[in-house]
């Protein structure tokens, strides 16, 4: 028994075959190029940390996905365009931990862990001037070592001047 009789009907179904073999091509034509990172955010004991920030910022454009860990430390970041990143890791009491350069393949899902260590207090010491290790001002030396000599000799009851 034929499928299409003549008339509007072999239009209508060579019409639907049609859209048919076009809505199949698109469907197999449409690949996963996004990238994923994931991973584990610890303490320096080794410990997870959990409800960190986990931020990925595309080097070239500059538009930033952030995620969270949940409460085993684990972090996933998903959908990621094939580009360069940094991926940047905060928590409350603990200095940022920062990855610069991951490069993201099509396709690619990769691995990175983050060691974060706790804030501390943090000393500057900031020298400006130093003190002159030449004395340009005057011509004659100045002889410390020799006003200790002469004092330590004089408590021996010996004489610098009598020295022969």
């Amino acid at each position: 028994m034929p499928v299409c009789r003549r008339g509007w009907n072999c239009v209508a179904v060579s019409f639907v075959l049609l859209l048919l073999s076009f809505s199949t091509t698109a469907a197999f034509g449409q690949a996963s190029y996004a990238a994923q990172v994931r991973g584990v955010v610890k303490d320096q004991t080794g410990a997870m940390v959990p409800k960190a920030t986990v931020t990925i910022t595309n080097d070239a454009t500059g538009i930033s996905a952030a995620a969270h860990t949940d409460d085993h430390g684990l972090y996933i970041l998903t959908g990621l365009r094939p580009a360069v990143y940094t991926i940047k890791v905060d928590s409350a009491g603990f200095r940022p931990a920062e990855e610069k350069n991951v490069v993201l393949q099509v396709d690619q899902q990769t691995t990175i862990d983050f060691t974060l260590h706790p804030l501390g207090v943090i000393t500057t010491v900031e020298v400006t001037t130093a003190a002159p290790l030449l004395d340009t001002e005057s011509a004659s030396p100045t002889s410390t070592c020799e006003t200790f000599r002469c004092t330590a000799a004089a408590c021996l009851g010996w004489s610098f001047w009598r020295a022969g």
